[in-house]
């Protein structure tokens, strides 16, 4: 395979990822609603676990290239970030879009 040819297959799979993050925000949106009709809270550790505990199982597979420690913290950021949308600490755009303000930031002591 040619790099052109590469690159573009690996924006295909850049493309079907946004889309998939995009799809799980909306049901991210779904479950908030459900949380707030039936009185939950937002921070459900034990179902956090589960998701954890699962990515991590997809991340062990001998095929991954990621390993698990990788998949897991992929994965801690997509809750994080959809944590922030259930508890409605959201800024919206004027198109209804979700945007992480400014002065939101994470420890990322662990990434250098």
């Amino acid at each position: 395979m040619e790099l052109d040819e590469l690159r573009r297959s690996i924006d295909s799979i850049d493309t079907s990822i946004a889309s998939s993050l995009n799809r799980r925000m909306h049901l991210v949106c779904q479950v908030a609603w459900l949380k707030e009709e039936q009185g939950l809270e937002v921070y459900q550790p034990e179902r956090e676990r589960e998701v954890l505990r699962h990515v991590r199982e997809i991340g062990s597979e001998e095929s991954s290239r990621l390993g698990h420690e990788a998949m897991v913290f992929i994965f801690e950021r997509i809750i994080e970030v959809s944590r922030i949308i259930e508890k409605k600490g959201k800024f919206e755009r004027p198109e209804g879009t979700l945007f992480i303000p400014s002065g939101y930031a994470y420890d990322r002591t662990h990434l250098t």
